[in-house]
């Protein structure tokens, strides 16, 4: 059942009765009561060491230690412990008592044991045709990476590990990744076969995938791999390095379930058959493997060298800084120089805390098999045993030497690391298909003739429509476009950037808060400080300074009531006709009314840019939005639809502007409610004619403060104190003019800027944002004109079906790893970490209560 090749010394049994060759670390038992006969003479646990167990107090023994690790089936340990009874047990051992301790290896714990033994195996498997489908290229698989300088004995490294012979050519160095499968099997056999790069072109990914060879004499492997290295265009005398991936499956009786990838060596000088290209390859392709946190890392390093110029140490400390994922292995001691080299690798190897090269899975040590001997794997193992039993390496625990403790160690690591793994490959995988199938929606569906084409783009235009007339209704707007107003409503209240209705809204605001402070060219400061808000709103309002910032607002010129009315005065004089004195021609107030609103149009126009520019992006997100990934085919609708409609609606605004503004010309009636213009002119007149005969009364009042009547008499000097009443015919009629002029701005405005918002904003852009592309266009398309639209560009295809074969092996991953828990869940019925960790065996006649306490530790 247990090859020779995982033989290590036996522990702690020195009987002469024990059988050579049974002493097999193959799993712990952990003596309770101490249970020895206190003889070094004989097996210290009744006959539990002809086995290779190894035994400690129970109470010594730290649970979290058994967690995780590898198990042995032990129920094959009690079939064999039935099959060699006699032989094992003592002379001093009842028959009842034998059978008595070997049922105890019979308990439902150890059923438990045996299950989470086969799912660890399965989930390595599982990593395995992950590997094989190329799953490793979208998500990172839990892997052991052999890495090294070159010469440091990678090759002998494998070679102990699965016992099968690899080439050794000193003059051809590794040029390619090396995938290593080894497996448990009731025959032996190996599989080779090439994995080409996926950048590899499709002629070239056919001829290596053709490559395949299978042979149950594993002593041919050295042939294959010259073989397969020929195919992939290296050879002895060839200067090229290789991204595909050489694999090799080997099955054989008791072989540990492993998986290594090997990595060209790291090298320093240049060779004849190395240039600085070839240095850079074997860089990336290192900084591709162990970047990844999946990656457990086999670093391999020569007792020839000293540490400071072994280059995989630098790259093992740049990406594995703490040493966490990082297992060290020294080779060919028996080339190690005596002196201080010796005590370095030796310190070293002791992995002491204080080092700089501590690592969390320690340091081993292997004596590799020199080029030029041709000896059997077994001889191989006596010598390294022989090497390293004796000094300087007798201060090193027997855990850290030969292969045996090695290939066991590893197969732990892998199968604990590859089970905890996995349920985050798993969760991977599941996010990448919804992203690949989510980008596959976005693609839409193929089109390749008219009808496929116009479906399509129908159904866009339908999207589109529903959207554009959400976003300008600003009432109920679809959640995956529109931002939700508030974090956590169920109410469906969105609104974000893509509600037009709303920023226009907004927009409007600013614009008529803009045309009432810096409307008129002028502002005047009247004699009475009453009308000094004419023309003007106040300072704009904070909560619109992001929207009134977007105006270049025009300079405003100041000016006094007094210089006004002169400057109308002089107006009037230059342009006087048949009117009497007294009356004031309506040319001339439209004159100061059109001098006022000179900005209007200015201030007007920009607005009319904001509310298309605001449009402009709500059209370019909708058409993002509904047409997905497809760069080309939005070009191209935004070509045929969008850029016409803004062009001839920024002309039509343009115009309807234009048309807008006021007309001050004599062929235009400018006046419409007459009756509002005549009470508003009065009611001003009425205002400024109450404040003058309230500065009269003041001025005539005595400063006895009697009834003004008392300034009356005789003698008083009324016609001094009435000056100031008393104005000109010219005065009067400038007043008049400047009051008919205020009156009418202020109505026109509002007119203006009602006008502005309704039959230009409204009228002219928003009503007609949802009509640019509807579904009723695109049933109106010619087939030429619908293929020139819709039809899938070269670009899309390919990525469509990029992303179709991505899709196909993720979902082929998820069958993977789904299979792979199912089977867990029923091995372990749903517990895949919490297992029993002891069973007891009942009280007998002659025998000590609960003598073992067994767990599922494996030596090494």
């Amino acid at each position: 059942m247990f090859p020779s090749a995982v033989t290590p010394p036996a522990v702690g049994c020195t009987s002469s009765s024990c059988r050579p060759g049974l002493h097999q670390p193959v799993c712990a038992l952990f003596v309770e009561d101490a249970v020895s006969t206190g003889k070094n003479d004989r097996c210290q646990v009744l006959g539990g060491n002809e086995l290779g167990y190894k035994y400690e107090p129970a109470n010594t023994f730290p649970k979290e230690r058994a967690e995780g690790k590898a198990i042995i089936i032990l129920l094959e340990i009690y079939q064999e412990i039935h099959e060699t009874k006699d032989n094992l047990r003592h002379p001093t051992m009842r028959e009842e008592d034998f059978h008595q301790y070997a049922a105890g290896l019979n308990t439902l714990d150890l059923q438990h044991l045996k299950s989470r033994h086969s799912e660890l195996l399965s989930g390595l498997n599982t990593v395995d045709q992950l590997r094989d489908v190329h799953l490793g290229k979208y998500v990172e698989l839990p892997q052991i990476i052999v890495v090294g300088d070159q010469s440091s004995g990678k090759s002998s490294v494998l070679e102990a590990i699965s016992r099968v012979r690899f080439p050794s050519k000193s003059s051809l160095c590794t040029r390619f990744a090396t995938e290593l499968v080894l497996r448990d099997a009731a025959e032996p056999r190996m599989e080779v076969s090439i994995k080409p790069h996926e950048t590899a072109a499709k002629e070239v990914k056919e001829k290596l995938s053709k490559f395949t060879a299978m042979e149950s004499k594993l002593g041919e492997l050295s042939n294959i791999i010259n073989k397969a290295s020929a195919v992939m265009g290296i050879d002895e005398g060839s200067k090229a390095f290789s991204r595909h991936i050489l694999c090799i499956k080997i099955f054989g009786p008791g072989i540990p379930p492993l998986t290594l990838v090997d990595l060209p060596g790291f090298y320093h000088a240049r060779g004849l058959n190395q240039g600085d290209e070839h240095r850079t390859l074997v860089d990336e392709l290192a900084a591709e493997y162990m970047s990844q946190e999946a990656s457990i890392i086999l670093a391999v390093i020569s007792a020839k060298s000293g540490l400071e110029m072994q280059k995989v140490l630098q790259k093992t400390k740049l990406y594995d800084p703490r040493g966490k994922r990082t297992l060290g292995i020294v080779t060919k001691p028996d080339q190690l120089e005596k002196g201080e080299m010796e005590t370095e690798f030796v310190r070293l190897v002791r992995n002491s805390s204080d080092t700089p090269w501590h690592l969390k899975h320690g340091w081993y040590v292997l004596r590799n098999r020199a080029e030029k001997d041709d000896v059997d794997f077994d001889t191989r193992d006596r010598t390294e045993s022989k090497l390293l039993g004796s000094a300087p390496w007798t201060s090193i625990k027997q855990e850290f030497k030969g292969i045996g403790p090695l290939r066991q160690k590893l197969s732990d690591m892998l199968l604990t690391h590859t089970g905890s793994q996995l349920p985050r490959v798993t969760s991977r995988i599941r996010e990448l298909i919804k992203e690949r199938e989510h980008h596959l929606g976005n693609l839409g569906e193929s089109r390749i003739d008219p009808r496929d084409c116009r479906v399509y783009l129908g159904r866009i235009a339908n999207k589109f429509e529903h959207l554009a007339r959400q976003a300008v209704g600003g009432e109920a707007k679809d959640s995956d476009f529109f931002d939700a107003v508030c974090e956590g409503s169920r109410l469906g209240v969105s609104g974000g950037e893509h509600n037009l209705r709303a920023r226009v809204r907004r927009l409007n605001e600013a614009f008529i808060a803009v045309m009432g402070k810096h409307g008129s060219r002028r502002t005047v400061k009247w004699r009475d400080e009453g009308m000094n808000d004419i023309w003007t709103l106040g300072e704009l309002p904070n909560e619109l300074a992001e929207f009134t910032a977007l105006y270049d607002l025009p300079e405003q010129q100041g000016v006094t009531q007094d210089d006004l009315e002169r400057e109308v005065q002089q107006w009037a004089v230059a342009a006087r006709g048949n009117e009497f004195p007294d009356e004031y021609s309506t040319s001339l107030m439209l004159t100061l009314f059109e001098d006022q609103a000179t900005p209007w149009k200015r201030i007007a126009a920009r607005h009319l840019d904001l509310v298309v520019e605001a449009a402009e992006s709500l059209v370019s997100s909708i058409l993002s939005h509904v047409s997905g990934e497809d760069n080309s085919l939005r070009e191209r609708i935004a070509d045929e639809f969008i850029a016409p409609f803004f062009s001839d609606r920024k002309a039509a605004l343009q115009a309807k502007l234009e048309e807008l503004l006021p007309q001050v010309n004599s062929d235009c009636q400018m006046l419409a409610l007459e009756w509002l213009y005549t009470e508003k002119t009065q009611e001003r007149s009425r205002l400024r004619l109450g404040k003058e005969w309230s500065d009269l009364q003041k001025k005539l009042r005595p400063e006895s403060g009697n009834d003004i009547r008392e300034g009356c008499e005789p003698g008083a000097n009324l016609q001094e104190r009435a000056s100031t009443w008393s104005k000109g015919v010219q005065q009067l009629r400038a007043e008049n003019l400047i009051d008919s002029m205020v009156v009418f701005y202020g109505m026109t405005m509002e007119t203006f800027l009602t006008n502005v918002i309704t039959l230009a904003v409204e009228k002219q852009l928003m009503t007609r944002l949802p009509g640019i592309f509807s579904t009723a266009q695109v049933m109106g398309l010619e087939d030429d004109k619908l293929k020139e639209l819709a039809e899938e560009s070269e670009d899309s295809q390919a990525d469509r079906s990029k992303t179709e074969e991505d899709l196909a092996k993720l979902k082929r991953g998820l069958e993977l790893c789904e299979g792979w828990r199912k089977s867990s869940n029923k091995l372990t019925g749903g517990f895949l970490t919490d297992l029993p960790m002891a069973s007891r065996l009942p009280e007998t006649n002659g025998a000590r209560t609960n003598p073992f306490l067994m767990t599922c530790e494996t030596i090494g």
